[in-house]
C-alpha cells in the first residue's frame, strides 16, 4: 500500500522493501526489555501521553513492568520488522 499511496500523492518510481531480524537469546531479551521498560518509565514521556490523554501513569508503569516480566521468560524471543518506501518528486516543468 505505501506505493500506492506514494504515487497517489504524484510521487514517482516508488520503491518498497521489507527486512527482518530475530535473536533468541536471553541477552537480547533482557536488552529489548530494559530499552523499552526504560522509555515506557521515562517522566517525560509519561508526562507527555497523560497530558494527551493517551494512557495514565500507572498504565504507564504496569507496561513498564510487563517488559521487564517478559524478559525473564525463558521462551523470550525478538522479532523485528520494517517495512520502507522511497519514491522520487517529478522534475520541475522547464
Amino acid at each position: 500500500r505505501l506505493r500506492a499511496l506514494l504515487a497517489e500523492a504524484g510521487f514517482e518510481r516508488a520503491e518498497a522493501s521489507a527486512s527482518a531480524s530475530a535473536e533468541g537469546t536471553g541477552e537480547a531479551a533482557r536488552r529489548l526489555a530494559a530499552f523499552e521498560g526504560a522509555w515506557f518509565a521515562s517522566p517525560e514521556v509519561v508526562a507527555y501521553v497523560d497530558e494527551l490523554g493517551v494512557a495514565a501513569p500507572g498504565e504507564m508503569a504496569a507496561v513498564a513492568a510487563a517488559w521487564s516480566r517478559w524478559a525473564e521468560d525463558p521462551g523470550a524471543f525478538v522479532a523485528r520488522f520494517w517495512i520502507t518506501a522511497v519514491a522520487w518528486a517529478p522534475k520541475a516543468a522547464g
